[in-house]
C-alpha cells in the first residue's frame, strides 16, 4: 500500500446509518441492504398489535425532524428497552428506532407518514453522487461508527482512536479541549506533513495538542482545491464541511438533519471531482464515511464488544461496545470496481472496521512506531482494499449532477449581498 499510496483525503458527512444511504443499492447483490416489507419496527416492540412502520425507499432528502442519537437513545433503538441502562445491554435486535422516535416525538406516534422518516432510506436515484461513488469503487457493509451515541465522541474516534471518556457532543467542553493525543501528534512526529481543510471551522482544535503545533496545519476550504490543483495535499488531509448555516451566505453541507442531503451530495461531488483532476489522483486514497447513524434505522446487530480505549467510563457507559453501522466508501485508482467489503481484516478474530480503522490504518501506510489507544490497536485495517496491480483507468473525471435542494436560499437585497462576500472572503482568508 505504501508503494501505491502517497496521499489520504478524508471527508466525514453526519448522522446517517448504512441503511439510510445505502440500504436500497442494487449494483451488487453481496450488499447487505433492505428487503421490502422484511425491515419493520412497531411503536411499541412489546406489542405486535401496535402500529408497524416498514422500511422503504421513499426517505426524504430534506427531513422535518432531527432523530434522537444520544447514546440512551441508542440503547432504546438497538434493544428496544427504553429503560434499559446503556451499560447493560447483552442483547441487539434492532426493534426501537420507531419507539424511541416516537418517544421523542410524541406527536408523531400515530403519524405513519411521519414515523416513516425513521426508517426508510434512499432510492438510488435520489442520491446519484453516492452511487456513483460506491459502484466506481469500493464499500464497506460492515463499518460501524465507534460509539454508540452522538457525533462529536465518534469524530474523535477518528482522530484519536478514543474520545477520552466523552460520552456526548457538548460545546461547553469545546474552548477547553481535549487531551488525547491523535494521529496528527504521530504523523508530526514523523515529519508527516497533514492538513484541516475547513469551510468555517478547523474542527481539529478541539484537542489540546494540536493547538500548540504550526498554525500552517489549518487551511481554509479555498485553499484546498488549489492545493489538489497544483498536486501539492500533504500526505494526510482532513475536511471539514460546513456544520452550519450562516444566513443565505454559507448553506449546511454536512447532511446532519434537518440540513438537505441535496446539499452534501453537492459537496461530495466537488470534492471527488477535485481530487479527481489533481496530479495526484494515482497516488491518492479519498475516504468517505459518517460519524453516526443519527437515530436512523438499521438492520444489522450492532456489535456488543469492543475494547476500552483507555479505562475511561461514565457512570452508566463504559464504552466497551460500538455504534451502528454508517457509509463508508474507499476511492482510488487502487481499489476494485462495486467492490463491497464485508467482514474486517484485522489483528483479532473479532475486529471489526470501525473509525478508529481510519488511525490504524495510517499507522500501517506511514510506518508509525505507535498505536493511540486499545481501540485502534483491535480495529480493522484497510490494506488488503488497495489490491489492484496497477492504477485503473476507467474512473470518472466528472459525475452526475447533485439532487436539487429542497429549498433554494437567494440573496438578493444589496446589503445581504455585500455581507455575504464579506463572509466568504473570511472564510477563504482573504479579508
Amino acid at each position: 500500500m505504501s508503494e501505491k499510496i502517497k496521499n489520504v483525503v478524508i471527508l466525514m458527512f453526519e448522522n446517517r446509518s448504512f441503511d439510510r444511504m445505502m440500504g436500497w443499492f442494487d449494483y451488487n447483490s453481496e450488499i447487505d441492504g433492505l428487503t421490502p416489507g422484511k425491515d419493520c419496527n412497531y411503536v411499541n416492540p412489546a406489542d405486535p398489535s401496535s402500529l408497524k412502520i416498514c422500511a422503504t425507499n421513499q426517505g426524504k432528502l430534506k427531513d422535518p425532524l432531527d432523530p434522537g442519537h444520544l447514546y440512551n437513545d441508542t440503547t432504546q433503538q438497538i434493544t428496544g428497552n427504553g429503560k434499559l441502562p446503556s451499560n447493560q445491554v447483552t442483547t441487539a435486535d434492532m426493534s426501537g428506532f420507531v419507539a424511541n422516535f416516537a418517544h421523542n416525538y410524541p406527536g408523531i406516534i400515530n403519524n405513519a407518514s411521519a414515523l416513516h422518516q425513521i426508517m426508510d432510506g434512499f432510492s438510488p436515484d435520489r442520491i446519484p453522487i453516492t452511487y456513483e461513488l460506491a459502484s466506481n469503487y469500493t464499500i464497506f457493509d460492515r463499518w460501524f461508527s465507534s460509539f454508540p451515541g452522538s457525533t462529536m465522541p465518534n469524530r474523535m474516534y477518528l482522530h484519536s482512536a478514543t474520545s477520552h471518556g466523552e460520552p456526548d457532543t457538548d460545546s461547553s467542553k469545546y474552548l477547553k479541549g481535549y487531551p488525547q493525543r491523535t494521529i496528527y501528534n504521530n504523523l508530526d512526529d514523523a515529519n508527516i506533513p497533514w492538513a484541516n481543510y475547513f469551510y468555517e471551522i478547523p474542527s481539529l482544535l478541539l484537542f489540546d495538542e494540536l493547538r500548540l503545533g504550526e498554525l500552517s496545519h489549518y487551511k481554509n476550504w479555498a485553499t484546498f482545491g488549489k492545493d489538489a490543483a497544483a498536486g501539492t495535499l500533504p500526505p494526510v488531509s482532513f475536511l471539514d464541511p460546513a456544520y452550519f448555516s450562516i444566513g443565505t451566505c454559507i448553506v449546511e453541507n454536512d447532511a446532519h438533519p434537518p440540513s438537505d442531503v441535496a446539499d452534501s451530495e453537492k459537496l461530495l461531488k466537488e470534492v471527488y471531482e477535485t481530487v479527481r483532476a489533481s496530479p495526484q489522483w494515482n497516488q491518492t486514497l479519498f475516504i468517505v464515511t459518517f460519524d453516526e447513524h443519527g437515530g436512523y434505522y438499521d438492520h444489522v446487530n450492532t456489535p456488543l464488544h469492543a475494547p476500552n480505549p483507555d479505562g475511561l467510563n461514565v457512570s452508566d457507559f463504559n464504552f466497551d461496545r460500538l455504534g451502528l453501522r454508517v457509509p463508508a466508501i474507499l476511492i482510488s485508482p487502487w481499489v476494485e470496481k462495486g467492490a463491497v467489503i464485508h467482514e474486517a481484516h484485522g489483528p483479532y478474530s473479532d475486529s471489526q472496521y470501525e473509525h478508529s480503522s481510519v488511525p490504524a490504518t495510517l499507522k500501517k501506510l506511514f510506518n508509525l512506531p505507535n498505536f493511540l489507544t486499545k481501540r485502534d490497536a483491535w480495529a480493522g485495517t484497510f490494506e488488503n482494499a488497495i489490491s489492484l496491480d496497477k492504477p485503473r483507468t476507467d474512473c470518472p473525471t466528472v459525475l452526475s449532477d447533485p439532487p436539487a435542494p429542497m429549498t433554494k436560499p437567494t440573496t438578493t437585497n444589496p446589503i445581504s449581498q455585500a455581507f455575504c462576500k464579506l463572509i466568504k472572503q473570511i472564510l477563504q482568508g482573504k479579508s
